[in-house]
Formats: structure tokens, sequence, C-alpha cells
């Protein structure tokens, strides 16, 4: 196991009707909230004007910023970080999904110090303080609800989708985890969610530079089998609260920065999704993690089997001898699982061609340089993967395949 220094000083709060709350928690940091969250869906649900009510009664004034989108653009934070500033903001409020925190970040570190969120993302120079920042999750996936992590795609210039950690400045100081708020999403969505809580539970698991750590194995592998659990009980009935409830608070658990202590490893998979999404944003980011996490993980067991012949025996029960065999199952049947419940099957509906390859590729090995990834996959590699990912015909596993 490698050495690690772990720490989280996020206060979670975790409860059904919890949001609720959101004025008496936020009024202990602050008296002017930038409220941020995204489009129409946050005040069709009721949801904002009862966050509005909350923070006004508590004796805290809003100043709304909405229209965050999927794949939330640096232009929009930087409105952000303007208009705190303008109207004295002492505190951001987001509420939403990790698009919404993400920009929130973006903006709590931006109007905190003079460090523009690109110099963050591009040059890994972290905040050095920000805005108090408390958080409402309405979509739980990306995690986004307790590390100091954030995804902004530079629309001024670059064009990359740049990820990276802001810092302990842009933790957020109270992060609310109400289940009810996800009732509003629809199951179809909970899969690509699903996509994500997976992809950031594996990567490192399946990269790991550590050769014997049974304890994070199998909190890695209990934590898989248990969100693959919370949405097939989500999707047999999308209006019961208990499996959401355990599913938002397994997807905060997947990327707080826990479960792959010790592990070292990497992060292919996010990296070549960034590339995709930015050059497409229209693709969602758990859409993108479906339709290239299968493929890569089929592409790297046959080249590095053990990890993932573990994962296939331990989550899906292939009982298969020759690891390079157990590992291309397993990939298989990750792919079948999420096509079970609307996940994509292959890259036909989401309107990427052969062509369209390249400028993907180029962006994520821009993205390889930031994160010190370039050596491990070069552009020529990556382009080799996503010919392979949109060429690739994963049938279901049969029902008796072992």
């Amino acid at each position: 196991m490698i050495p690690f220094r772990f720490h989280n000083p996020v206060n979670v709060v975790f409860g059904r009707g919890a949001a609720a709350n959101v004025g008496q928690e936020a009024v202990q940091y602050g008296r002017k909230a930038l409220l941020v969250y995204g489009q129409a869906s946050l005040k069709q649900s009721g949801l904002y004007d009862r966050l509005v009510l909350s923070l006004q009664q508590a004796g805290v004034a809003v100043v709304p910023f909405g229209n965050v989108q999927a794949n939330p653009l640096l232009s929009h934070a930087r409105q952000g970080i303007a208009l705190a500033k303008a109207e004295g903001c002492d505190l951001v409020v987001a509420a939403g999904g990790g698009s919404v925190l993400d920009t929130a970040k973006g903006i709590a570190g931006g109007a905190g110090c003079d460090i523009d969120p690109w110099d963050v993302l591009s040059k890994g120079t972290p905040f050095t303080t920000a805005l108090p920042l408390v958080t409402v999750l309405t979509v739980p996936a990306a995690g986004s609800e307790m590390n100091c992590g954030f995804v902004l795609t530079d629309d001024v210039a670059s064009g990359i989708k740049g990820g990276g950690f802001g810092g302990s400045p842009v933790f957020p100081k109270v992060s609310i985890l109400d289940p009810e708020t996800t009732l509003s999403v629809p199951p179809g969505y909970m899969t690509y969610a699903c996509a994500d809580v997976m992809s950031h539970l594996l990567e490192k698991y399946f990269t790991a530079s550590s050769t014997w750590t049974p304890v994070q194995d199998r909190l890695i592998e209990g934590l898989v089998l248990a969100a693959m659990e919370c949405l097939a009980a989500i999707h047999a009935d999308p209006d019961a609260l208990s499996p959401r409830e355990a599913f938002m608070w397994n997807a905060t658990l997947a990327w707080n920065g826990l479960p792959p202590c010790g592990l070292g490893g990497s992060t292919p998979a996010h990296l070549i999704e960034h590339g995709l999404s930015a050059v497409f944003p229209r693709i969602a980011h758990g859409e993108g993690l479906a339709l290239i996490q299968p493929t890569w993980l089929r592409w790297f067991a046959m080249r590095s089997p053990a990890r993932p012949a573990r994962f296939a025996r331990a989550v899906f029960g292939v009982d298969v001898a020759c690891d390079t065999l157990a590992g291309v199952e397993g990939a298989r049947r990750y792919l079948d699982f999420l096509a079970r419940f609307g996940g994509p099957r292959d890259w036909s509906g989401c309107g990427v061609a052969e062509a369209d390859l390249a400028a993907v590729a180029r962006s994520a090995s821009q993205l390889a340089q930031v994160w010190g990834m370039a050596d491990a996959y070069p552009e020529p590699l990556i382009l080799e993967i996503l010919r392979m990912a949109l060429s690739a015909n994963l049938k279901p596993a049969p029902a008796d395949a072992s």
C-alpha cells in the first residue's frame, strides 16, 4: 500500500427533508448568498422557492445566478465571480447536480481570491481562499458535494474540458443530502449517474499500483454492488425513497477520497470522457462514461488482466480460470448491466462519427498533459481506444455465461 494522507472537512447533513434547513446552515457562514443553480427543473419542482424562503427566513439575502448547463463553462463561472463581487456576496449556496456544484466551486474560489479557476485547472494552482460554500445536492453522481474537485470547459480559448482540485478552501462547509430532492430525476438519468459512480470507484481500483489491498478492494467492490442494487430498485419503483436514499449516500462515498486511499492509480476513462464531452457538450458526463468505460476495461483486461479479472469474479460472478478471458467477460457484463437499464450498448445513437475521433483524442491528450498521464495515454493510444469503442459490438452476456 502506498503512503497517503486523507482529510475531508465537509459537514454532511443527510436525511429526508433536510433541504428545508439550508438557511440555518448557511447563516453560520454569511449573510448574502449567491445562489447558483441550473436550468428550469429546480424552479419547476418548487425546490428553488423553498430554498430561497429558508435562506431569507434565516436572514440570508439571496442573489440568484442560474443557467448552469451540463458540462459547465468557464465563461459562465467567470460571470458568477463578477456578480458575486459586484453584489458583495460573502457566501455561495449551490443547489443542483455536479455541474452546478462544480461551477459554484469555481465561483467561490475566484470570488474569494485573485486566482482564476482556469489557472487552477490548467496549472494546478490551488485557490488560497474562497467564499464559504454550502451545497444542496439534487442529482447524486459526481461526488462534488464532499470533495474540492471541479470541472469546467474552457469555452473562451482552448476548448479543453479541465478537471482538478481547488484545494482546501473550496471544500463545501456544509453539504445537504436530501433524497427527496432526487425524486424528479428520471430512472434513465439515474443509469448515467450509476455509470459515473461506478467509474469513480473502479478506475483507481483497476489501475492500482499497490499489489495487495484487501481493505480497499472489498470496500470498492461492496460499493459497486450496492450501486447496482440501488439502480435496479430505482427502476423497479421510481417513486420509492429508500433506494434513492441509499444511492445518494453511495455516490457521495464513491468520490470523497476515502475508498482509493493507498491504491495509487489513475482515471483514464474520465480523461477520455472529458475529451469526448468537450467536443460534444450535448453528451452528458455519465453517458460518456457509459460509452467509454466498458471498452476501456476490455482494452485494459487484454494488457493487464489481474485487476479486471478480480472485478469480474467479485462483482459479476464470472467463473473463468484465465484472467484475460475473465476480465473481458467482466467488461461485457458491465456494459450489459448498464444497457439493461437504458444505457447505451453502442455509439450509434450519440452522433459521433469516425471523423470526429481525432478531435476528441486531441482534447483528451491535452488534458493528459495537465493530469500527468501523457506518457501512459499519448494521443495515438487514446485514438485507438476511441476507435475500439466506436466499432465495439459487445453483445449481451448469455444468462448462463460462466
